[in-house]
């Protein structure tokens, strides 16, 4: 057997970190983002054990599980798009996907317990471990509930309205994510149709879910080191499936030998990327600012607005609203006008030699 479980498995460690991440959003937005890693967590996992099963028996049981976290995705992602180009979650775009996705989850049952092949005609075993065949019906229903999702999304991102509901560092660049997303999802129709092509698709999840993270994850959180340690984990994985992907022809020796070495040149990278990451600037330590002070600081000095600065936090702008105060307090001493924050970030900056 090969390692091609490397794809799903890098895949699910990147979810897993983007959960741990994303685990304190109260927004609506990270929320569904949450939402999202969690459904892509389980599907990716599920994978893993299926493609490195010993029959096809357990492999059709642990597809037929991984479905019900995969096909739920594109909606989840539609409903995404929705919210970053401004509209509500009660948007009438979500209405026929959600009932398509219905009608879908409801038929694969039924095929399933009644023992009926009209959906999927079995498990073929590749090089890559076992993957399901599906039939013509099968495979329209599956391109046309993440033909549709994926139309819809485009759509809305393409027209968004004005006033967005979502403000964030990443905004800009969400809408190529999701595109790689979806690119990422129409690769993994080719083994479905019982070509011996991997399941790729997971790798895109996996390289998304990284980029992600390492934008959002902070020092000061107490799982830091455990995010740490997934990220690097997962990047990984990742480099030892492109690794496998570049040379699928070699000796088992030289194979393994190259995927190792790939896998430790991954993680060293996202291990330095993260350490790297800008420190609190500016000094500070006479004013006696807590980690979470420190961190306000150093992301004013970056540039990010106050909304921003919650959602990277994972608080509400009210509680945001509290650290802000006892900086002041501790920075801008006797100062009560109403442009502190300005000042704040005027001072911020001069301290770090921006200004």
């Amino acid at each position: 057997m090969t390692a091609f479980f490397l794809i799903p498995l890098s895949a699910f460690l990147a979810d897993l970190l983007l959960i741990i991440v994303l685990r304190r959003r109260r927004d609506t937005f990270g929320r569904a983002f949450l939402l999202l890693a969690i459904f892509l967590a389980g599907a990716n996992l599920l994978l893993v054990f299926q493609l490195i099963s010993a029959d096809e028996k357990t492999a059709g049981l642990l597809f037929h599980a991984m479905r019900h976290a995969l096909f739920p995705v594109p909606v989840i992602l539609l409903a995404l798009s929705v919210l970053l180009s401004g509209r509500k979650l009660s948007s009438p775009v979500l209405l026929f996907p959600l009932g398509l996705l219905f009608i879908f989850l409801v038929l694969i049952n039924l095929a399933f317990f009644s023992g009926s092949s009209i959906l999927v005609a079995g498990m073929k075993r590749h090089t890559f471990g076992f993957f399901p065949v599906l039939n013509a019906p099968g495979l329209l229903l599956l391109s046309t509930l993440f033909g549709a999702c994926f139309l819809l999304s485009m759509s809305v991102l393409l027209q968004p309205k004005e006033a967005s509901v979502v403000d964030h560092p990443l905004k800009r660049r969400l809408p190529v994510l999701f595109f790689l997303w979806w690119v990422g999802f129409s690769l993994n129709l080719i083994p479905l149709s019982g070509q011996a092509f991997p399941p790729v698709g997971m790798a895109v999840d996996a390289l998304i879910c990284i980029l992600f993270a390492s934008h959002l994850i902070s020092s000061d959180d107490r799982l830091f080191r455990t995010s740490e340690m997934l990220g690097a984990l997962s990047a990984g994985a990742l480099g030892g499936t492109l690794a496998l992907l570049l040379l699928p022809d070699q000796s088992d020796p030289v194979q393994t030998a190259t995927v190792m070495i790939a896998c430790a040149l991954s993680a060293l990278l996202w291990t330095r990327i993260i350490r790297s990451s800008p420190k609190p600037s500016g000094d500070f330590s006479s004013a006696a600012l807590t980690k979470q002070e420190n961190r306000i600081c150093e992301l004013i000095n970056e540039g990010y607005s106050r909304k921003q600065i919650a959602f990277f936090l994972g608080v509400t702008e009210g509680t945001l609203r509290n650290h802000l105060m006892n900086i002041y307090a501790k920075l801008l001493e006797g100062d009560d006008g109403r442009d502190r924050f300005q000042r704040l970030t005027v001072l911020i900056k001069k301290a770090s030699g921006k200004t």
